[in-house]
């Protein structure tokens, strides 16, 4: 799994989910919603996320 920095930013990229971006990083699907103020089910293409553990 990539290492993720407590600064480490993520660029959505097309057919990226939720879900796929946190078995990657290992990060839980709430914990990326909440560091992001994500409040609706999906993200955008190009959008800049903050990941940390």
């Amino acid at each position: 799994r990539p290492k993720v920095s407590a600064s480490h930013l993520y660029r959505v990229r097309i057919g990226d989910t939720l879900q796929k971006i946190s078995r990657k990083f290992g990060i839980p699907i709430k914990t990326i919603k909440a560091r992001n103020n994500i409040s609706g089910p999906g993200i955008r293409a190009g959008e800049l996320l903050h990941l940390a553990r």
